[in-house]
């Protein structure tokens, strides 16, 4: 039978997420941190004509003083929002949410300012160094690159430190002061490269006689390149044993300079809290937004007027009227649905860090870790009626400050796994059973993995041996041949 080509139109019904200009708009605003959004406001404020700082019409002399604001005009500013508006009479508040108050700006604190210089000048102290060894390693110290290595040779450093800064040492006494460096944290600062800084962190953990220090010690190359078959016939040692040693080694830090977030032009590091929590001794929390110099906007009164005019005249109007009309409609425009946005941003934020304060209460109260409860996107996503994305994004870029401590919003999100009886457990008491478990094993016949999981079953938590070894793993406790006393 013969075939035949032809075209034919199918009309078929897909659901596709696309996110508007202004959920895009909100999105970018929440995960900007407080400094670069009072930069970007800033910035906005120049590009949109329409779009001015301040408290709008009500400072504009001759406004109509009864005329309602609008959404444009409550932008910014203190927090209009109250932390009882999910309750249905004052009695139903929960006492540790009393006590909410606003905060003067200029008293809100900034977060740790210590930069990565002045964390390693500050261990110098805990060693015992004389005044020209002390000169001597802060010169070390300002010498690091970006990964936090010295990469320039002794010989050049002992040059520069005689002509710039008059003082006299050998490349002996450099090599000297370098190991003491080495003692420093974090682990494998001041290496001359990644394979020293990978050894410099196996000794820390008193793994010199390993097998994963004596790969990068005398196999680095293989390491690399992950020779996996090469190196298991040149050690004797089975493949599988060769990627324990490499998931081990995958956990170092192979740039530890990097670790602390500095660059070699700006090592300052900077978080600022986006929200503040205060206790007191009876138990209450007041919980403040951190707005710090964002200002209150406003659409311009000459914009909207010009826009209500054009309206006006719409039937009459020229063709350059038109084109001004349009660019009128769309400052306008613009300005209200940034303004919209960052009064969202501030609800959002707002409102999440309020259903957590509600979750985690007990936390907050003593900042002991033991009493964080387990925590899902979902629960605070189901309480503000927000999506679970929009949840993520706050946990993943902010930071809230409770009494002086700081702290990112990840660790309110406690993991928790299911038991054999479905119950939820928390991530740390299982963390806590396979400690114990491993401090009362017979040290000369450690447990494997696999023998973890058995016991593990046996006191109902049912997790794999991978998870196990992940766990393990993520606790810094070595695998059963490095636990073996011989």
């Amino acid at each position: 039978m013969p075939q035949t080509q032809g075209q034919k139109q199918i009309q078929t019904e897909r659901q596709l997420l696309r996110l508007s200009p202004q959920q895009l708009q909100l999105v970018k605003l929440i995960e900007m941190p407080v400094n670069e959004l009072e930069e970007h406001i800033k910035n906005e404020v120049i590009d949109n004509v329409a779009l001015e700082e301040g408290r709008g019409n009500r400072d504009i002399e001759g406004s109509d003083e009864d005329e309602p604001l609008d959404n444009e005009q409550v932008a910014g500013g203190a927090d209009s929002d109250s932390i009882f508006d999910d309750y249905a009479s004052p009695d139903d508040v929960p006492s540790y949410l009393y006590n909410q108050r606003e905060t003067d700006r200029s008293e809100m604190p900034i977060g740790d300012t210590r930069s990565f210089i002045d964390d390693l000048t500050a261990q110098i102290a805990e060693h015992d160094l004389n005044e020209h060894e002390i000169q001597l390693i802060e010169y070390l110290i300002g010498s690091l690159n970006n990964n936090g290595f010295i990469d320039r040779s002794l010989s050049d450093l002992a040059d520069d430190l005689i002509i710039y800064q008059g003082i006299e040492t050998s490349e002996e006494e450099l090599e000297h002061m370098i190991k003491i460096l080495h003692q420093f944290d974090p682990a494998g600062i001041g290496a001359r490269n990644i394979q020293e800084c990978l050894l410099i962190q196996l000794e820390r953990d008193n793994m010199k006689d390993s097998l994963e220090y004596k790969i990068i010690e005398k196999y680095y190359d293989e390491f690399v390149t992950q020779r996996t078959e090469k190196l298991s016939r040149e050690l004797s040692i089975t493949a599988d044993r060769i990627h324990e040693a490499f998931s081990n080694l995958s956990r170092l830090n192979p740039y530890p300079g990097i670790s602390l977030c500095e660059s070699s032009i700006d090592r300052v590091q900077t978080i600022i809290p986006d929200f503040i929590v205060e206790t007191t001794p009876d138990g209450n929390i007041s919980i403040t937004l951190n707005d710090g110099d964002i200002p209150e906007l406003h659409v311009s009164k000459e914009y909207a007027e010009q826009l209500k005019n054009y309206m006006n005249n719409s039937k009459n109007m020229s063709r350059s009227e038109k084109e001004a009309f349009e660019y009128t409609r769309q400052k306008v425009e613009s300005a209200r649905s940034f303004i919209a946005s960052i009064q969202q941003r501030h609800n959002t934020l707002y409102q999440t860090m309020k259903a957590i304060a509600h979750y985690q209460k007990d936390f907050i109260l003593t900042q002991d870790e033991t009493m964080l409860r387990t925590m899902r996107l979902a629960d605070i996503a189901e309480q503000v009626g927000l999506d679970l994305s929009t949840i993520s994004r706050v946990r993943n870029s902010k930071y809230v400050l409770i009494d002086g401590s700081l702290y990112s919003l990840d660790i309110f999100f406690r993991r928790s796994r299911i038991n054999a009886e479905g119950e939820e457990m928390e991530h740390s008491l299982i963390t806590d059973t396979i400690r114990q478990l491993i401090d009362s094993e017979d040290k000369a016949n450690p447990l494997s993995d696999q023998q973890l999981e058995k016991l593990l079953r046996e006191k109902g938590i049912n997790i794999s041996r991978r998870t196990i070894a992940k766990y393990r793993g993520q606790m810094g406790i070595p695998s059963t041949m490095q636990r073996k006393d011989v």
